[in-house]
């Protein structure tokens, strides 16, 4: 799957300082000056205005900025233009930092900011994984919200969610056809309805990824099954089952076909140490040909929340994500099965 943007707009979060409330946000890798536009459009947007009164309410924005490209004087004089564009009452309640180390913290304590609190937050961001998202993962995010009955998000919601930049978040927006989609407030977005269509081409991106293929050389290889449990021994919260196994655990009522094998999913990229496969049979070897016929098959979740679902010691992917595994095995009738199942309206031509 082709990426987008390195840019990426983190959670926002709020403290309590004297002068009322600050909402703080991180992004890392700006390095246009469209992106840093957008970022303080969306923090303007977000702020109340005045109340019924005629006060302001004190609620301010402080963006932080780590690995940005752009100059002290290109921020300065963005700063400016913003402030020339929006309401006074707006324009100096929105600020923008360009931090180099989470050390420089320490300059913002004379706003009355929690700086220990503060440092662990922004540490705790700039280590979140994965970096970067592609289209798919923020329609996929929409997709998870829409199936779960879930009411339409903020885009800069979303794109904490999806671990994608606003620019990306606006472009798939932009991917899924108007009367599929449905707003609310002119600030939230969400999915109506899917087209056939429009699943195939959303399955198609999502399942070509990098994977990681093992075979068994042993000549006896143990069940999909008896690797699942394998794995669920191990304790681990980063990695869950996927594929057929994951589908059939949420949908039993579904008459899936017999797995044709373990469908595993890691939250983190093609880079993550992968030995933990091996533990599960000695006879595992990796195998990344296509012409393999694999007995386990890793997929690389590439989104800051992973979805999984935590049962005791199992731990199951997220129902779109194993349909996403059964397309690529080429299981697509099971795929279309599922989507009549869950899915609002089922599949619209």
């Amino acid at each position: 799957m082709a990426k987008t943007s390195e840019t990426r707009p983190l959670s926002t979060w709020q403290q309590t300082i004297p002068a009322g409330r600050l909402n703080l946000e991180v992004a890392q890798g700006i390095s246009t000056a469209r992106d840093l536009r957008t970022l303080l459009l969306d923090a303007a947007y977000s702020l109340p205005a005045t109340s019924s009164e005629g006060f302001l309410i004190p609620e301010g924005f402080l963006i932080l900025l780590y690995k940005s490209l752009l100059s002290k004087g290109r921020l300065a004089d963005e700063m400016a233009a913003f402030r020339s564009i929006v309401r006074p009452d707006i324009a100096h309640r929105v600020d923008v930092r360009a931090m180099a180390s989470l050390e420089e913290l320490a300059q913002l304590e004379f706003m009355g900011l929690d700086i220990a609190q503060l440092r662990e937050r922004v540490r705790e961001e700039l280590s979140m994984k994965p970096r970067s998202a592609s289209r798919e993962v923020v329609v996929g995010m929409l997709l998870h919200r829409w199936l779960s009955l879930e009411d339409p998000i903020r885009l800069p919601e979303l794109a904490a969610a999806a671990g994608a930049s606003l620019p990306t978040v606006y472009k798939a927006i932009e991917s899924i056809r108007p009367e599929c989609l449905m707003r609310a407030d002119g600030k939230r977005v969400g999915i109506s309805r899917f087209a056939a269509e429009d699943w195939k081409q959303w399955l198609d991106a999502v399942s070509g990824g990098p994977k990681a293929r093992y075979v068994d050389r042993s000549g006896s290889p143990r069940s999909p099954e008896k690797l699942a449990r394998k794995l669920f021994d191990q304790g681990r919260k980063d990695v869950a089952v996927g594929g057929v196994l994951g589908a059939r655990h949420i949908l039993p009522a579904l008459d899936l076909v017999s797995a044709p094998h373990l469908d595993i999913l890691v939250h983190g990229g093609p880079n993550t140490d992968l030995s933990f496969v091996q533990d599960l049979d000695p006879g595992l070897v990796r195998d990344d040909t296509q012409t393999s016929r694999p007995h386990v098959v890793v997929h690389y979740i590439n989104r800051p929340v992973n979805l999984f679902r935590l049962e005791g010691p199992a731990v199951w992917g997220d129902l779109l994500d194993c349909m996403a595994n059964l397309w690529a095995a080429g299981l697509t009738h099971q795929v279309e099965d599922i989507i009549k199942s869950v899915a609002p309206g089922g599949m619209h031509e």
